[in-house]
């Protein structure tokens, strides 16, 4: 999936010419259930896309906890 910024990060990576980043997510089967694997990657150089990579490694992280809750939450 090509990823375009998040209002936070937008006026470093929706600028004419940025590089479009990409994000894969992968499952795999494990003994318990499965693991989600996502890589965000074709980031660009410099301090804005240092702390726009920094700003999406915490956004990952805690959409990826709150989606580890939700399929982890006993229904009912």
């Amino acid at each position: 999936v090509s990823w375009r910024g998040a209002d936070a990060v937008a006026h470093v990576m929706d600028t004419a010419g940025a590089p479009v980043t990409q994000v894969e997510m992968r499952l795999f089967p494990t003994l318990d259930g499965t693991r989600l694997e996502v890589r965000h990657s074709g980031w660009g150089e410099g301090p804005d896309w240092m702390r726009a990579r920094a700003w999406y490694e915490r956004t990952w992280s805690a959409a990826l906890e709150r989606l580890r809750i939700a399929v982890t939450k006993p229904s009912g």
